[in-house]
């Protein structure tokens, strides 16, 4: 992780569509996403918010049981979603994301990403989600 210090959002399910357009204008040009936070933390609804705000068709949902679903933006750009949860071999979940990490023109969500993370580049966004209250989280963003 770098040394700048993370940006930090506080988002309500009123303001996540916001705080995802701002997470997405503030990452910068960098297209792979390692999302952490515990269970129900909200890490697959914020890729919703995210998806959104790139303009995904499809509708968003978790992968959990199929670890993977590719999404397709307005502009027919694949958006790639992964939910590493079940899987505990590095080199199995690696055999999943190998095919998307080195299609840098594609956003690349990885929920769980700790399932392999000493095999992720280190050039990633990294979200790391705390729920602060019922309805409300924290997100802290790091940028490479």
């Amino acid at each position: 992780m770098s040394n700048i210090p993370p940006l930090t959002f506080y988002s309500t399910p009123d303001t996540l569509q916001d705080t995802a357009q701002k997470v997405t204008e503030q990452a910068g040009p960098c297209k792979l996403w390692l999302l952490h936070g515990d269970v129900g933390t909200g890490k697959t609804t914020l890729i919703k918010a995210l998806c959104a705000s790139l303009e995904v068709k499809d509708v968003v949902s978790s992968p959990t049981y199929t670890l993977m679903h590719e999404y397709v933006t307005a502009g027919g750009t694949p958006v790639y979603h992964f939910d590493l949860y079940r899987l505990h071999d590095p080199q199995e979940a690696l055999s999943y994301l190998e095919p998307c990490l080195h299609a840098y023109q594609s956003y690349c969500f990885v929920e769980w990403p700790e399932r392999v993370a000493s095999a992720l580049c280190q050039d990633a966004i990294r979200i790391h989600i705390f729920s602060t209250a019922l309805r409300e989280r924290t997100l802290h963003v790091y940028r490479p």
